[in-house]
């Protein structure tokens, strides 16, 4: 474990997160989750995670005023009140199953190209925005997570795939990575790389 410790290191000092992904998830496939010791939050979790299996992507958030955080709404979609800052009140698109990447670094591709990244432009018609609007109304086909990191990849249908790699780790901040909020319940990837529960 150390020296893969080391080499995740050694590319992310190079930006190479695409690989660190693809390496972390290869860890985790290779993991039997049975030998695995996870606490109820994090089985909880990961089991969640797999039942977006099946599930259309019925909507997305990011781009413009988002910085590098996007949100994916699962399954039948309604409509929330929201409250905003200057008190006015309005209805946004909402599901049960949500997923959000506020601090995590995670990309969009297809068969042939990377689309967008976190760190991708995020203006109207820039490569985030492009690469969100591949999503809504494709099927998911595969959930993988490592069961260590919870480093986590969606495959679509058509061919387009969100991989989220959590490259917070004990950072001075307190960022966390990620979140899969399920109805009121929110479980949240801590940069301790552990899984916590909230409502």
């Amino acid at each position: 474990m150390l020296q893969f410790a080391c080499h995740f290191y050694r590319l992310s000092r190079t930006g190479e997160f695409n690989r660190i992904i693809e390496l972390a998830l290869e860890i985790g496939a290779g993991q039997n989750l049975s030998q695995v010791t996870m606490d109820q939050t994090a089985a909880e979790f990961v089991e969640l995670l797999n039942s977006l299996k099946g599930l259309p992507c019925s909507g997305v958030g990011g781009g413009v005023g988002w910085g590098s955080m996007i949100r994916l709404l699962f399954g039948e979609t309604f409509l929330r009140p929201t409250k905003h800052f200057d008190g006015q009140t309005s209805s946004e698109p909402d599901a049960r199953l949500c997923l959000g990447a506020e601090h995590a670094a995670w990309r969009i591709m297809t068969r042939q190209e990377v689309i967008c990244a976190s760190e991708s432009d995020n203006r109207v018609g820039g490569p985030i925005d492009k690469g969100l609007q591949l999503l809504p109304g494709t099927v998911v086909e595969e959930v993988r997570v490592c069961p260590i990191t919870f480093d986590l990849r969606l495959d679509f249908s058509g061919g387009i795939n969100l991989a989220i790699f959590c490259q917070n780790f004990l950072s001075t901040g307190d960022h966390d990575n990620y979140h899969l909020r399920v109805d009121e319940t929110f479980y949240v990837v801590t940069d301790r790389l552990s899984v916590k529960r909230c409502s």
